[in-house]
């Protein structure tokens, strides 16, 4: 599962774009906020069908060379345990994962550059030899030269990050994130016995997170809005509220939303989360002022009884 702080993040752009646009229209601000999630997970799709690119593209490269005039004995019997790793065959053999990967019409045709690259790179690398060369042979060995690809390659890789930023900007934020759920997919490859990675391509993915901390998050801050607003002012004497950076404010605004609307999140995980993504998101002066405000809006908020915890220990800070 994706972590709530990736949630959180994604609330904020699409909180941001709402008071960008000046639009009132809730529903359709909503509709946005959905899209993008399930972009997300269109990334994810994409992510591993660039593997399987890789491999066929590996697999083309083989049969070009036994077609030389002159092949080599290498030329034609290749080392082909690459091309036939268990879990990139189970996946492209997958049923559903056909039906996302055509839905999505995905088509590697015009960056045939952007593969070779990196299947040239991989190729030549010292795991990867390693992993052609090694005597043994089994479904551990296919899992971890695909967690290398993965984690060594495609997540250092600028050109892949920029192709993909190019395909959608939200994309950039959710790479790294929609990259570890692939490298989770990939770990946990026939752990339970089951013929396919468990993907998250099923349509209730996501679902009871959208409903209960991600739409409730979004309606509430904005409908909270004008409140949250005040508590700021009044806890920024020494600033303007009008002249703090508007994606400051949506952050503090979230926080109070969610200190004071979700009895079942912790108050010290509420306060942690909201000054990591400042650390992302804002500016040096951004994050001191955010995590100074932070601290006097709980203190308020208690002081006025306004946070109402379930849970034992939820309270605490």
């Amino acid at each position: 599962m994706l972590s709530r702080r990736h949630f959180r993040i994604k609330v904020m752009q699409a909180l941001y774009a709402f008071t960008q646009a000046g639009d009132d229209r809730l529903d359709v601000a909503e509709r946005s906020l959905r899209k993008s999630f399930d972009k997300m997970y269109d990334l994810y799709i994409h992510l591993i069908s660039f593997i399987l690119e890789t491999a066929d593209f590996a697999q083309q490269r083989m049969e070009e060379s036994k077609n030389k005039f002159f092949p080599t004995e290498e030329d034609l019997n290749p080392n082909t345990r690459f091309v036939d790793n268990r879990v990139i065959r189970s996946i492209s053999g997958n049923p559903a994962f056909r039906k996302q990967y055509d839905r999505l019409k995905i088509n590697w045709s015009d960056e045939r550059e952007l593969v070779r690259r990196h299947w040239i790179a991989f190729r030549d690398s010292e795991e990867m030899q390693q992993y052609l060369q090694s005597g043994k042979d089994g479904l551990e060995n296919d899992r971890n030269i695909l967690k290398v690809y993965i984690r060594d390659h495609m997540a250092a890789s600028d050109s892949l990050r920029y192709f993909y930023e190019e395909q959608d900007i939200h994309w950039a934020d959710d790479f790294d994130t929609m990259l570890g759920m692939v490298l989770k997919t990939v770990k946990s490859f026939g752990e339970a016995g089951e013929d396919f990675p468990p993907v998250l391509i099923h349509e209730d993915e996501g679902v009871d997170e959208m409903k209960e901390f991600i739409i409730p998050l979004f309606r509430k801050t904005i409908v909270n809005g004008e409140e949250y607003g005040k508590l700021i002012a009044q806890q920024a004497r020494n600033w303007e509220f009008d002249r703090i950076a508007v994606l400051d404010v949506i952050l503090m605004k979230m926080a109070i939303c969610e200190l004071v609307q979700f009895s079942s999140i912790p108050v010290k995980v509420t306060i942690n989360e909201y000054i990591e993504i400042s650390k992302g998101y804002s500016t040096a002066k951004s994050r001191v002022f955010i995590n100074g405000m932070l601290d006097k809006l709980l203190e308020t908020l208690k002081e006025s009884k306004m946070i109402r915890k379930t849970g034992r220990g939820l309270l605490d800070s």
